[in-house]
């Protein structure tokens, strides 16, 4: 932390790279300062960008559009998401959010788990929980059970973040019976999780607007 405090402005750089992620692109991250209510221009980026490669604190690679840097140990990359102010970090994760949404779509597109981080850590409950199903159902095409089975319990966490309860209802249960399939993919039928996550979804399908809910628990 001390070696970041000492870089003045080349610190809020590695701040927002922090919030990008351990490796992130010139290009991407350039477009994050690209936005008129970023800290600094463009052409100072760089210029920060260069003062920590020398600083030891990112590692350069790449050439050209390739470019890209990446936080020499995972423990400063802590130490600079860290030192932002909380209301700071959220807007670093909602620029980020919308450059990828923006300009970055087909990129993302592949990878909806990194649009999900970026929803939640930026305050967005309804967008996160959204990309972290669709995370959950491209893993399921891949037959990647377990990477599955985290993004779905990453969704039913920010369903419980939505203010609106017939919605979460609705969406919690939708997510339960999604996560009940992966549950016997991976454990099999008799496995006691499988039976807990139907019960849960049992006990909410009741609660549902949607009679029909309860009909899709039971069959």
């Amino acid at each position: 932390m001390a070696r970041l405090d000492r870089l003045n402005s080349a610190k809020v750089v590695a701040q927002f790279g922090s919030v990008i992620g351990r490796r992130f692109s010139q290009a991407l991250i350039e477009a994050v300062f690209a936005d008129p209510f970023a800290p600094m221009s463009v052409h100072s980026v760089v210029f920060h960008l260069e003062a920590l490669v020398s600083a030891g604190v990112l590692r350069q690679s790449g050439l050209g559009s390739e470019l890209s840097y990446e936080f020499r140990h995972a423990l400063m990359q802590d130490a600079a998401y860290a030192s932002l102010w909380e209301r700071d970090r959220r807007l670093c994760h909602q620029a980020t959010l919308q450059v990828l949404r923006n300009g970055w779509a087909g990129w993302a597109a592949g990878q909806p788990e990194i649009l999900a981080r970026h929803s939640a850590a930026a305050g967005l409950p309804e967008a996160a929980l959204d990309y972290w199903e669709s995370a959950a159902r491209l893993a399921i095409g891949r037959f990647a059970q377990v990477k599955a089975s985290r993004h779905l319990e990453a969704a039913l966490g920010q369903a419980e973040l939505l203010a609106d309860q017939p919605t979460q209802n609705s969406i919690t249960l939708r997510l339960l019976l999604l996560q009940a399939s992966q549950c016997i993919a991976l454990e099999g039928y008799g496995a006691a999780r499988v039976g807990d996550i139907y019960r849960r979804a049992d006990d909410l399908s009741r609660q549902c607007a949607d009679h029909s809910a309860s009909l899709r628990v039971q069959f």
